[in-house]
């Protein structure tokens, strides 16, 4: 019916010019209700000023960012348990200290309202806001800002929080609720009543895939973090990751300093929601009965081969007949029963991938010609032949049914690492991204980047690797490098600002849920850890990590899990660099990952946040520039405050039980020097007294992970390539001649190790046995070959020293007294040159 339809357009185009010019206001960035009389706005706060956005009832797209800084403006981002009603407490139910669940939809949402009177709806008004909120995940009107939509995530979870706790203590649900004087949680305000089912549970079968722990125990939480706790003072025992403050994440002088919107994060001492959520996810590669008799059954020496093995039906066919036959058995299946059942439902792993030749592949690229060492041109030429033995793109049955595969779908091809990795994994893909420039293989980087950039629009962060099971924890944050890397390269400015926003918004997830304050002389400084606060054993390693926690009392095997997946979040699963501190520090079961400030997790931030500021600032936007610029310098005065030693001339890890630095060495203690995180220009030479003060420069085969055999693989005598890189770039950024010559000496010990061991073997590791000059060991698998990151860095340090690099079979040394004449020889042979 067109006319009508044009009629009504009309007179919604009329109604929305007279809401502009009646109810609108541009400088507050909301609407308000007109008085008759006066002839002036009510600039009072209400959430209907915002109900425009909710009704999809303007046309300005920047109008839902304007509201937010609204909502900044009058604090109502710090009511942690709802948004009030006013501002106002005179004691009518409509003012403060009450909450309605309309008035939370109508900031929170911005979509579709619903039909139909509310409570002559047969669903409760209280339930479908809260349904449809979490549904629709949350988006604060129909802003693009990722930062807004994040707002609107935080603003349902303290909503949900509320109701859930007031259902938990009453069994009942309320038609508002308020924060009643003398109560550390809320209380109701009995009035009429709707039967509702708990919100909580109606989101986790919604499939939301953010932890809801319970709300903190006290709104003081947040600045008694800031501002330090007393030593006698108890523990807070939950999580307050999402709760939210005026605060950026990135605490000045005092903690009242405000520049931005960040959530609350924990103090020191609060950790655990208790008990700890399970991540919605598949019940057959993450958690279930058939997960947990094929794994305990071992029915494959490697755990991460059953969940890499596609279904051949629909998961519901696949439980339903499982059920059937473990219900035969009384829930324990035979052995051989359970292999054929297995061998009838499943594919073996890998028939979702199908190997990929890079299109930009090209025989010698420019590198090769830098080499001046002939054996280690040909050898460089080997490893560049290496990518298209590990490219491999995704089938597309995977986009179509993607419920009967564990691999999440990826549109681009790419570069996996090798051996039992045939995924992508994130932090590793930094390498990869590097080797494959140096390669001159920029489509392919730009095709990773893609994927990366899907992951985060997809599922709000970039998990440790392109499977669904991986989905409860991150890697380290290393996307807006590897940009930054492929447009130096392109100078593809056009892709740049295609990403920004996403970007900004993996950026984010590290802010909202791996923050954590640390007070250190009365002052606040909030920093980033690993904390995966997940419970139940890793699928690709389940049954070791079922066996591991028949090691501890019952009730910590949840929270030995979750410490578990913060480890393997760091990329150092895994190391007695988590175990320090512990009941027993050469235990696995004594990590405690999450109980750790990482000097290589806030090193990355800090380079991102430089990154970001540096491509704000390339694609004209001054604001963002500025506000990542500020980020980056209060990291740096955090950094500087909270894991760096003058004394000893490095950064370490901060223990948040204890209170005091964990002084052991490792490599990432230099990291900071590798991200350009540091102001003294000093410190590349302070690391290298530090390196030879703990004899790391007597180890002539790599820099070991640790000083430490743990028979973990992130331990003596392991050598890892991304540690080299940390090391040897970190030093060579100094100004010293001296500290120049040994990140010379460091990268020829690395290539030669790494030469040495493939002209015996044809083949690349994931790690290396510095002490034999043999494949690594230790840890949960066997040594794995390929290998994507180690082929990256071999080619790092071949363009950064290929003119000098030999593969000679006698090794460096570097003993201090042995520097002097290698650095007189080096300056010598450069004089005779010219």
């Amino acid at each position: 019916n067109s006319p009508q339809a044009e009629k009504y357009r009309n007179l919604r185009e009329q109604r929305l010019a007279a809401m502009q010019a009646v109810l609108w206001d541009e400088q507050q960035g909301a609407w308000f209700d007109y008085d008759l009389d006066t002839g002036r706005k009510n600039t009072e706060f209400y959430p209907t000023n915002l109900t425009p956005l909710w009704a999809g009832c303007f046309s300005d797209p920047g109008a839902p960012d304007k509201a937010l800084k609204y909502l900044e403006a009058k604090q109502i981002l710090n009511y942690k348990r709802g948004i009030p009603s006013s501002l106002k407490d005179s004691g009518q139910q409509w003012d403060l200290p009450n909450a309605w669940a309309p008035l939370q939809d109508f900031v929170i949402r911005g979509r579709e309202a619903g039909t139909g009177h509310p409570r002559a709806n047969a669903i409760p008004w209280v339930w479908r806001a809260g349904a449809r909120a979490l549904l629709a995940l949350c988006r604060l009107a129909r802003s693009h800002s990722p930062r807004t939509q994040e707002v609107a995530f935080q603003l349902a979870q303290n909503w949900i929080r509320t109701n859930f706790d007031v259902y938990s203590k009453t069994s009942a649900m309320y038609e508002k609720v308020q924060k009643a004087p003398g109560l550390a949680h809320s209380a109701i305000m009995p009035g009429t009543t709707w039967e509702l089912l708990p919100l909580f549970l109606l989101g986790l079968a919604l499939g939301t895939q953010q932890a809801l722990p319970p709300p903190c125990e006290s709104v003081d939480l947040l600045a008694r973090g800031l501002l330090g706790r007393s030593s006698g003072e108890q523990e807070e025992p939950a999580s307050c990751l999402m709760g939210l403050t005026q605060d950026t994440g990135r605490v000045k002088d005092e903690a009242t300093e405000r520049v931005g919107l960040r959530p609350a994060v924990c103090p020191q001492g609060s950790w655990w929601p208790d008990p700890l959520p399970s991540l919605p996810c598949s019940l057959i590669y993450c958690h279930g009965e058939l997960l947990h008799q094929v794994q305990m059954a071992k029915l494959y020496q490697d755990d991460k081969e059953f969940v890499d093995m596609p279904m051949r039906k629909h998961p519901d066919q696949v439980l339903e007949s499982f059920n059937s036959l473990s219900a035969t058995y009384n829930h324990s299946i035979p052995r051989d029963e359970l292999m054929s059942f297995v061998n009838s439902y499943f594919l073996a792993k890998g028939q979702e991938l199908d190997p990929w030749s890079p299109e930009d592949w090209k025989e010698s690229p420019q590198l090769l010609y830098n080499i001046s060492d002939p054996n280690l041109q040909a050898w460089a030429g080997k490893l560049h032949e290496l990518w298209k033995d590990l490219g491999k793109k995704v089938r597309p049955e995977v986009s179509r049914e993607p419920e009967r595969f564990s691999l999440l779908y990826s549109e681009h091809p790419f570069i996996v690492p090798g051996g039992r990795f045939v995924e992508f994994y994130y932090w590793d893909s930094y390498w990869v991204v590097e080797g494959l420039l140096l390669s001159q293989m920029p489509q392919t980087v730009k095709g990773m980047l893609r994927n990366f950039l899907d992951l985060v629009r997809r599922y709000g962060h970039i998990p440790n690797g392109a499977r669904v099971y991986y989905l409860q924890r991150s890697q380290p944050p290393l996307l807006p490098l590897m940009m930054s890397s492929y447009v130096k390269h392109t100078q593809d400015l056009a892709f740049l600002r295609d990403s920004i926003d996403t970007l900004a918004s993996e950026l984010d997830f590290w802010a909202w849920n791996r923050s954590v304050v640390v007070s250190v002389g009365g002052k606040g400084y909030v920093l980033n850890r690993y904390h995966v606060p997940y419970g139940g054993p890793r699928p690709e390693s389940y049954s070791k990590d079922v066996g591991l926690a028949d090691t501890v009392p019952q009730e910590k095997r949840e929270r030995l899990w979750a410490e578990l997946k913060a480890g393997a979040e760091s990329g150092w699963d895994f190391s007695s660099r988590w175990f320090v501190g512990g009941p027993d520090p050469n235990l696995l079961s004594s990590i405690r990952t999450s109980k750790l400030v990482p000097v290589d997790l806030n090193a990355f931030l800090c380079q991102a946040e430089a990154l970001m500021s540096s491509f704000y600032s390339r694609l004209g936007n001054s604001p963002q520039a500025e506000k990542y610029r500020n980020l980056r310098e209060q990291r740096l005065a955090a950094m500087q405050a909270v894991l760096w030693d003058e004394q000893q001339g490095a950064w370490f890890d901060y223990d948040l039980d204890t209170g005091r630095k964990n002084t052991e060495f490792y490599p990432t203690n230099l990291t900071p020097l590798w991200a350009g995180c540091f102001s003294d220009p000093g410190a590349p030479d302070k690391a290298l007294k530090y390196l030879e003060a703990k004899q790391i420069l007597n180890y002539k085969r790599g820099i070991p992970s640790s000083l430490k055999d743990s028979g973990q693989q992130w331990d003596l005598p392991n050598a890892w390539a991304p540690l080299q890189d940390f090391v040897i770039r970190g030093l060579a950024r100094s100004h010293s001649p001296r500290t120049q010559e040994v990140a010379f000496q460091l990268a020829q010990n690395w290539i030669r190790t790494n030469f040495d061991v493939y002209s015996k073997t044809s083949a690349m590791y994931e790690k290396y046995d510095i002490n034999k000059g043999q494949p690594g060991g230790g840890g949960e698998y066997e040594v794995q070959t390929g290998f994507g990151w180690t082929n990256g860095v071999v080619m790092i340090l071949l363009d950064l020293y290929g003119d000098r690099l030999t593969s000679g079979s006698q090794l460096a040394f570097l003993e201090p007294h042995c520097l002097a004449a290698a650095l007189l020889l080096s300056l010598l042979l450069s004089f005779l040159s010219q």
